[in-house]
This record gives structure tokens, C-alpha cells and sequence, in this order.
């Protein structure tokens, strides 16, 4: 079973059959839900942060993060790596549960 299974499994208790007490499938729940969304703005896209599911409609500026996600993610990620719940790798900077990157 891959890290990322694991986590998923330990961040859902009653899927994974683990014990309400187990503190690490509750630690892992908290860093899934930790994680934070890029800016979306549907009203308006020239707002939106350019990784955000609608992107951003301003060509001027550069096709990354500017909202602050990317950041907090990492440290989120950093956080769960010293608690041993993701891998070190070249992998550190995605998502327990991003299937797509872009």
C-alpha cells in the first residue's frame, strides 16, 4: 500500500478500522484537512489565483501561486513529514490527496 493510501486510509477511521483512540489516524485527518484550496474567484478570474480550478484571466501575470496556498501547504507537508505521515522525497510538496498536478 502506497503513503499516500495509508494516509488516506488513516485520515477516515472508520474505513481504515482503526480505533477511536488512535492518535495518529486523527493527527493524519487534521493535516488532510489542513490543507488549503488555491483563490477562486468565479464572479470575476482576473482575481483568481492562476492555479485555481477557473485559473486567472490576467495574462500579465506568471502561471504560479499568489494567493498563499502553495506556501501553507508546504509547511503543512513539512508538518506531516516530521510526524512521519508523508514520505521525504521528491514528492514532499504535493497534496496527501492531489491526483493532478499542473
Amino acid at each position: 500500500m502506497s503513503d499516500e493510501q495509508q494516509i488516506k486510509n488513516a485520515a477516515a477511521p472508520e474505513q481504515a478500522n482503526c480505533a477511536v483512540g488512535d492518535g495518529s489516524a486523527l493527527v493524519a485527518q487534521l493535516v488532510k484537512l489542513a490543507y488549503r484550496e488555491h483563490y477562486n474567484c468565479d464572479e470575476d478570474t482576473w482575481y483568481g489565483c492562476p492555479l485555481s480550478s477557473s485559473g486567472c484571466s490576467n495574462d500579465a501575470i506568471p502561471h504560479e501561486c499568489n494567493c498563499g496556498a502553495d506556501a501553507h501547504n508546504a509547511e503543512v507537508n513539512a508538518i506531516a513529514m516530521k510526524l512521519g505521515l508523508l514520505p521525504n522525497g521528491p514528492d514532499q510538496g504535493r497534496r496527501i490527496d492531489d491526483s493532478k498536478q499542473p
